[in-house]
Parts: C-alpha cells; sequence; structure tokens
C-alpha cells in the first residue's frame, strides 16, 4: 500500500459542525485560521529581527523586550496548531 491509497478518500471536515455551518462559513473559519498563522509568523519574524538587532547594539533592555516580542507569537504558534486537535477531538 502507496501513500496515494491511504489519502485517496480523506476529505478534511469539521465533521458535525460542517454542516451546522455550512460550506462557506467553513471557508471563511479556514481562511481566518491560516491568516492567524501568517501573521503569528511575520510577528516571529519581525521580533527574531529586532532582538537580533538590540544584542548586537548592546541594548540589554531591549533584548528582554526582544524576548517577549519573540515568546508571544511562539505561543500563538503553539495555541493555533493545537486547535485542529482539539476541533478533531471533539468530533
Amino acid at each position: 500500500m502507496n501513500l496515494d491509497e491511504l489519502m485517496q478518500n480523506v476529505k478534511p471536515t469539521l465533521g458535525p459542525f460542517a454542516d451546522t455551518l455550512g460550506p462557506k462559513l467553513v471557508m471563511i473559519v479556514g481562511l481566518v485560521w491560516i491568516l492567524c498563522l501568517v501573521g503569528a509568523v511575520l510577528l516571529l519574524m519581525k521580533g527574531g529581527l529586532e532582538f537580533a538587532a538590540s544584542r548586537s547594539g548592546g541594548r540589554p533592555m531591549a533584548t528582554s523586550d526582544g524576548v517577549m516580542d519573540i515568546g508571544v507569537p511562539v505561543l500563538a504558534l503553539i495555541f493555533l496548531a493545537i486547535i485542529p486537535a482539539v476541533v478533531q477531538a471533539l468530533i
């Protein structure tokens, strides 16, 4: 058995929530989720660049702020990655 045969009948849905929400609302929920992921990645990149700039500039106070600028997007990415698992567990 290869991967193509295993994945042939797999369709990503929200299970019983898909009928309640409808196809357009499910697509909007997915779009919002993807946009949140992209936004968190962009904030993580921005925080990383600010952290590197403050570290190379020798500004210790800005470095500690830079750590928070990295920590919050990382936590957001972890939370956003857990959402599909929680929805799947509810189904």
